[in-house]
């Protein structure tokens, strides 16, 4: 997909948020071979992978489905299913896929750790689990009182330790984690000059990962 045309159909949110890219490569840096991706939203992820990764990809809401449907429209290895993720482990083999990515959805959920034991459930023992959360303590509420949501459906978010906690307590190691992506206070108001993707904000989230805005994490399920 042309970059103007992936711009119109999914919005600057998706197109110029530099932690889409990052887990894209690092979910095809990795050995996985079909990978689930749970909560895909309008399906801007499954554009970007490599177009020879197979992938099933799940949401809730069926107007998201049908634009991410037609975003990979001719792409044989990308498959999109209505379900709930809670309904996985009664409608999904155990052991199916090699790979599971979550991104920026365990934030919504009412019982995020239930979701991670669906995740389980569908991958390979030692398969790889690919997380993105919000870091609550991110630059812009550090110079708050009190740290606020990003977004008024979040029902938590995640410290490093609290997140690392949570997925070590659901049966995974964590192999890697790192920050993404670098927001500033009234950020719109900084993008003019200081554009997301700037290789300053990179460089500012790679090096000091707990300040990032986001959180993404490379993780192994034990075996049992």
């Amino acid at each position: 997909m042309q970059e103007g045309a992936s711009s119109h159909m999914f919005g600057d949110y998706f197109t110029r948020g530099p932690r889409f890219h990052r887990l894209s490569q690092v979910i095809s840096s990795s050995t996985t071979r079909r990978l689930l991706i749970i909560g895909c939203g309008n399906g801007y992820l499954e554009t970007i992978l490599d177009s020879r990764l197979v992938t099933l990809s799940i949401d809730i809401n069926t107007t998201h489905l049908e634009r991410a449907e037609h975003a990979s429209a001719g792409n044989p290895n990308r498959s999109f299913r209505h379900m709930d993720l809670y309904d996985l482990a009664s409608t999904v083999p155990a052991g199916a896929f090699d790979g599971v990515a979550v991104s920026e959805v365990l934030e919504h959920l009412n019982d995020d750790s239930r979701a991670l034991e669906m995740v389980r459930h569908c991958l390979t023992p030692g398969g790889t689990f690919f997380l993105v959360v919000p870091n609550l303590l991110r630059f812009q509420n550090r110079l708050r009182r009190s740290p606020r949501f990003m977004a008024s459906d979040h029902l938590r978010e995640y410290t490093l330790e609290t997140v690392v906690a949570l997925v070590e307590k659901a049966g995974f190691s964590v192999r890697h984690h790192e920050g993404v992506d670098f927001w500033l206070p009234k950020d719109r108001l900084w993008q003019t000059v200081f554009p997301i993707g700037n290789p300053v904000r990179r460089w500012i989230s790679a090096r000091w990962p707990r300040i990032a805005t986001w959180f993404l994490l490379v993780c192994q399920s034990r075996p049992t």
